[in-house]
């Protein structure tokens, strides 16, 4: 089965739950397997707040300790802004948790204040 990526929310850095029911059941279950959401597909809108919120920190997380391909270091030394010469073979994964924390907090800003507009995922 093939499913349509998310898509970014227009004038923002965060993604849209899809509509068509199948995806949102299968972004559900990707969600539960490896961002820690405990929800099932959801059936009114604090379910799907609470997917949408779940689902945009773990992006922004992503995103932000780098793409596919990378691996840890690089991702680490992008998201500490750092040339990689000083960081060990292994990052830190202090490091690691600090930039993953930071990022995960501005994300849940922005969906609060998304949400505080009226915005319904």
């Amino acid at each position: 089965m093939t499913i349509k990526a998310v898509e970014k929310i227009e004038g923002s850095d965060l993604f849209a739950l899809p509509s068509n029911p199948t995806a949102l059941a299968a972004l559900a279950d990707f969600a539960g397997k490896h961002f820690g959401y405990s929800g099932s597909t959801p059936r009114n809108a604090p379910e799907r707040i609470n997917l949408w919120r779940a689902v945009n920190t773990e992006l922004a997380v992503l995103k932000a300790l780098g793409s596919e391909g990378d691996d840890d270091l690089a991702r680490l030394e992008k998201a500490l802004g750092i040339d990689g010469t000083a960081l060990a073979e292994n990052p830190d994964p202090a490091d690691v948790a600090r930039v993953s924390n930071s990022v995960r907090s501005k994300a849940r800003a922005q969906c609060e204040a998304l949400l505080a507009t009226g915005y319904q995922p």
